[in-house]
């Protein structure tokens, strides 16, 4: 179980809980033989014909080791990549459910309303590089 004191801080997470968000990861990518890898946190991905995800390398929030999560999800559920926005879309949403589905309950009662603003606004911000991205190739 995870060691989240009561009137711990809300935005970052103690040493302790940082240890155990990382041991959780790890155990999930050991379980589902998946290579993790350390990387700034925006700059997170998952590989799933390589098996192997990029995750957060500080995991100090919340927001960090859902972030993992989510990667280790898209391994999980074998997305590929797709052509099709929707289906893009699809993996991204399916993925964010399998990280909250598959977070430890104590860790994700650290999440405050702010943490999940930026979850959403990750979602926002890969929907506009898309379309971004598709208006570039039609020009």
């Amino acid at each position: 179980m995870c060691p989240c004191p009561r009137g711990a801080t809300l935005g970052r997470m103690t040493p302790a809980q940082r240890m155990y968000a990382r041991a959780h990861l790890e155990e999930l990518a050991r379980r589902h033989r998946i290579k993790l890898r350390r990387t700034r946190r925006w700059k997170s991905e998952a590989h799933a014909w390589t098996r192997q995800a990029w995750i957060p390398r500080s995991m100090r929030s919340p927001v960090d080791y859902l972030i993992g999560l989510h990667e280790i999800g898209h391994i999980v559920l074998r997305h590929g990549y797709k052509e099709e926005l929707r289906v893009e879309m699809c993996q991204e949403a399916t993925a964010w459910a399998w990280a909250v589905e598959h977070a430890d309950p104590e860790l994700l009662r650290l999440f405050t309303k702010a943490h999940w603003t930026v979850i959403g606004s990750a979602m926002a911000s890969f929907l506009y590089a898309e379309a971004q991205s598709r208006t570039r190739a039609k020009r």
